[in-house]
């Protein structure tokens, strides 16, 4: 026999906190029915946004740091220089999402690969406007420090999805 006097453990239970009125809460119910956060083969907990990625986050900083300097250095007779590079370093960390988001290893790499593209020519095209004088050099360096530590994230990320997809072949074939 079922007892229906005591609530279960998913419905709603009142607490008192001080005041007079009662607030309510739910015991919080398991993401995937078992209770079981999702992993990664290595133990981790897989991250459930981009923005959970470091190499995302260091993307999004760089294309920041960007911004502000080639807007703080943005003349009418270079403008179009400096959209262009504000455009590529913005490619960078939309392509790192993109490749979050897709469902398969061969997806993602095609999206990480893009992403390291649009750094390499973003670190051409910094080259470039500091040559010119269009920002400066200690801007330049912190620059060229995140744009490393960039590249170096975004790589171990890629390095990451060749193996899931050698992976792959050798149990196919």
């Amino acid at each position: 026999m079922k007892n229906i006097t005591r609530p279960s453990a998913l419905q709603a239970k009142p607490f008192a906190r001080g005041n007079s009125r009662a607030a309510t809460r739910r015991a919080p119910a398991p993401e995937f029915g078992d209770g079981v956060r999702p992993r990664s083969p290595y133990g981790v907990p897989m991250t459930t946004a981009p923005k959970d990625l470091k190499v995302w986050q260091e993307a999004v900083a760089l294309a920041g740091d960007v911004v502000k300097a080639m807007r703080a250095a943005n003349r009418r007779e270079i403008r179009a220089l400096a959209d262009r590079v504000m455009e590529t370093a913005l490619r960078i960390p939309v392509d790192v999402a993109d490749g979050y988001v897709c469902p398969d290893a061969e997806a993602q790499r095609r999206h990480f690969r893009a992403a390291r593209q649009a750094l390499g020519q973003l670190e051409t095209e910094l080259a470039v406007v500091r040559q010119a004088g269009v920002i400066s050099a200690p801007a330049a360096a912190q620059l060229a420090g995140r744009s490393a530590q960039t590249a170096r994230l975004l790589q171990g990320y890629l390095l990451y999805v060749e193996r899931q997809i050698e992976g792959t072949a050798a149990r196919a074939g």
